[in-house]
């Protein structure tokens, strides 16, 4: 998109597809709903625009998506045990970082808050 583009739009007050569809990319990277309000948004987007058809996403921008929050999930787990007890050993982060299920992740997250030592992690 050229630079000045986006202002013209503004002032045309009329969006390209293209425009549109490049501000809904920038929203997702910025904002990313989480798994369970992915579908009941997509659903919400539909019935308001039913004329519009929404566009398909790849298999690899899912996978990549998928690969995003895992690794957020990760570094959340990590994060929260240096917070509470300071420097995590390689040998957990190693273990951490080969775990590829967003709930275990999750219920590991839990537990790195709520577990009174890291021995007991």
């Amino acid at each position: 998109m050229p630079p000045g583009a986006l202002f013209e739009a503004e002032q045309r007050k009329v969006h390209t597809p293209a425009e549109i569809q490049n501000l809904l990319w920038l929203m997702d990277w910025l904002m990313p709903l989480p798994e369970p309000l992915k579908i009941p948004f997509r659903n919400d987007l539909q019935r308001r625009q039913p004329d519009k058809t929404m566009p398909h996403i790849t298999l690899f921008q899912e996978l990549g998506r998928q690969e995003g929050s895992l690794a957020q999930a990760r570094e959340s787990v990590i994060e929260a045990m240096e917070i509470r007890f300071g420097e995590v050993s390689a040998d957990l982060r190693e273990r951490i970082n080969a775990l590829d299920n967003l709930r275990t992740l999750k219920a590991q997250l839990r537990r790195a808050i709520t577990v009174p030592s890291l021995d007991q992690f």
